[in-house]
């Protein structure tokens, strides 16, 4: 408990120091498809996906923000999830007795790494992910009264704890929703009406001045983004993601990039949902994920020309993932000995990429 409180009281000398830089709090806000700074100043969220507990390192702000180029940490939290394993599993930060029903040790990581983003002027989109909770298990958040009032308290825990943290960018609420895969009968407008409570019932801290991530079924599909999903009036960005085609991102693909089967003009028949939602409703549009894995042919073509794409559309993106451990995704990718090593042409590919868009 006392180191927590070291913690909390770091991180808000520091937050306190970034106000006062500042003059205000470092917040977005949106109005129509653009999203703004604190300043009203347009920006483009271009960044990185944090995905396993114990992952992020001290560094690692710093080098998104000035050697990359990026300005977002998509960062997560992996409450009531079990990933093929069990309630043990080291990934689940869930312990209903804590505060906040988050293992201590978790949340002093959340914290540190909140933190250091804020510190390096990195925005934090914070996202939970609870594969039980979303339909892995029978028992999940729409149809067990219990656990659906313990997430309520773990998301009003995390409002209260950084709803004056600077360089929070949005609280993504349940990432990657997979009701549909498990048949669990939970239909879109259900889950569109379900992110609804949770973004009013968070709302009552944060005053909705903290913007909300939403997503579809199944795993965030394209496809499924319709407009069960739209909520007026409400700060969202919306997303879907681009781990598409599935086996190629994975390695596995018999075919290579570019190839007849997966070329330019291919990659953009996937996201078409997603644009003509955005364009609907007048909305901003966040490629979560996206990256094929370095044993895939080409790969490093792929995730620049994919990119292009993004860009030329206007999406705002994150791409999958910063440090990994088993993905072969990974810009820095840990080994079997515990050593990270870096992938030095995805690395040189973002440089080359964001110079510009600092």
């Amino acid at each position: 408990m006392k180191l927590i409180l070291k913690i909390g009281i770091l991180s808000y000398i520091i937050c306190s120091s970034i106000i006062s830089t500042y003059g205000q709090l470092p917040r977005l806000h949106i109005e129509g498809k653009n999203i703004y700074d604190q300043n009203d100043s347009l920006i483009k969220l271009r960044g990185f996906n944090h995905s396993r507990w114990g992952e992020v390192k001290k560094e690692d702000a710093s080098i998104i923000k000035n050697q990359l180029g990026g300005n977002v940490m998509r960062t997560c939290l992996r409450w009531h999830y079990w990933g093929k394993r069990d309630s043990s599993n080291i990934s689940n930060a869930r312990d209903s007795s804590a505060p906040g029903h988050i293992k201590p040790e978790y949340l002093k990581k959340l914290d540190s790494t909140i933190t250091w983003n804020a510190k390096a002027g990195i925005w934090t989109i914070l996202f939970v992910n609870s594969d039980q909770g979303s339909g892995a298990n029978e028992r999940h958040f729409l149809n067990t009264p219990t656990l659906e009032k313990e997430f309520i308290e773990l998301w009003l825990f995390l409002a209260n704890r950084y709803k004056d943290t600077p360089y929070i960018g949005a609280f993504e609420i349940l990432a990657e929703p997979r009701f549909d895969k498990y048949k669990r009968n939970v239909t879109h407008a259900q889950l569109g009406q379900f992110y609804k409570k949770m973004a009013d019932t968070i709302s009552t801290v944060t005053n909705g001045e903290i913007p909300y991530v939403i997503g579809p079924m199944n795993y965030y599909k394209a496809k499924n983004l319709t407009k069960d999903y739209y909520l007026k009036d409400y700060q969202i960005i919306y997303t879907a993601n681009m781990l598409w085609p599935k086996k190629y991102v994975k390695g596995i693909a018999s075919y290579g990039y570019p190839s007849i089967e997966l070329n330019k003009k291919t990659l953009e028949t996937y996201y078409i949902k997603p644009l003509e939602f955005r364009e609907k409703y007048n909305v901003p549009v966040w490629v979560d994920q996206f990256g094929a894995s370095f044993l895939a042919d080409g790969y490093v073509d792929y995730n620049r020309e994919i990119i292009e794409y993004f860009e030329s559309k206007n999406l705002h993106w994150t791409y999958w993932n910063f440090r990994n451990s088993n993905g072969n995704r990974g810009i820095y990718e840990r080994t079997k000995t515990g050593e990270y090593k870096l992938d030095t042409n995805i690395f040189n590919m973002f440089k080359e990429i964001l110079k510009d868009k600092r």
